[in-house]
């Protein structure tokens, strides 16, 4: 049977298109849901859908493979299970190449992608090997023996191995109790390996000019964002001047988005006075 992942629901005051919202590696539908709040005050028009990736959150049960081809034919299931298709797509980081992985499988209904901080090509070598990076990450938390506790020893391993102090902060909200004492991770950490790994090999940018251009493509890049190679740059500005896809700069902003600048992120989401699709 397909497997339906889990998720939050926020709803505007008259929703008549689902927008579902998902979330990077490591995360959880959770992590968005002050923004969500705020986006369907916004947009009354939309039901967002917070959704917990395989192998994240409530969704870590799921069965393998694990791959963005499987994550968006989750999202596929879910919208069987609702009854209807989602109208938009949008995902931060890795959850911006499964944005495109499900436009590109399932484009019936879709309207809008939204891809945030999402560099489309192939992850560079370089890059994956940069402490804040998620391999970087992914690598120190596979080392920490669980259940971890307190929570702060996870996050002096974290820092120990070399990852940003901000970053293994946040890691740390992801740890849950156990029955019997400390924590282990929201997420599960085979399945997380190899959701990255095809992340990393995905070229969104094959992908990109696959799709219908019926289907309004929406990039947006952090200024501070230490993400992007020169590939990816040079690549996404060929195609905003093209017209194939449409592209943001948020200056203030780093990797992440919501938390960095969310008044400027509303304001492409849900531009002053937008009450539905136009």
């Amino acid at each position: 049977m397909p497997f339906v992942p889990a998720y939050q629901e926020v709803a505007g005051a008259r929703p008549r298109r689902d927008l579902y919202l998902l979330h990077g590696i490591f995360g959880s539908g959770r992590n968005w849901r002050s923004f969500a709040g705020l986006l369907a005050e916004r947009r009354p028009d939309l039901r967002v859908l917070l959704i917990d990736l395989r192998c994240h959150g409530a969704s870590r049960d799921a069965p393998p493979p694990h791959h963005l081809a499987a994550c968006a034919a989750d999202l596929r299931a879910l919208a069987e299970r609702l009854g209807r298709p989602p109208a938009v797509v949008c995902g931060h980081s890795l959850g911006g190449k499964i944005a495109l992985a499900y436009a590109r499988d399932f484009p019936e209904g879709l309207e809008e992608i939204w891809s945030l901080d999402s560099p489309p090509g192939p992850t560079e070598a370089a890059i994956r090997l940069r402490p804040t990076d998620a391999g970087r990450v992914l690598e120190a938390a596979s080392a920490i023996p669980l259940p971890v506790k307190p929570r702060s020893a996870a996050t002096r391993a974290l820092m120990l191995a070399g990852v940003p102090r901000d970053i293994s902060l946040w890691m740390a909200t992801n740890l849950l109790p156990e029955r019997g004492g400390g924590h282990s991770w929201r997420f599960d950490l085979a399945g997380a390996r190899d959701l990255l790994a095809d992340y990393w090999r995905l070229d969104g940018f094959a992908v990109i000019a696959t799709l219908s251009p019926s289907i309004d493509i929406r990039v947006v890049r952090g200024g501070r964002s230490d993400r992007w190679s020169e590939r990816d740059l040079a690549g996404v500005h060929a195609l905003a001047e093209r017209g194939r896809i449409r592209l943001s700069l948020l200056e203030r902003a780093g990797h992440w988005l919501h938390t960095d600048d969310p008044e400027g992120l509303l304001d492409l989401l849900a531009p002053a006075g937008q009450t539905s699709a136009g």
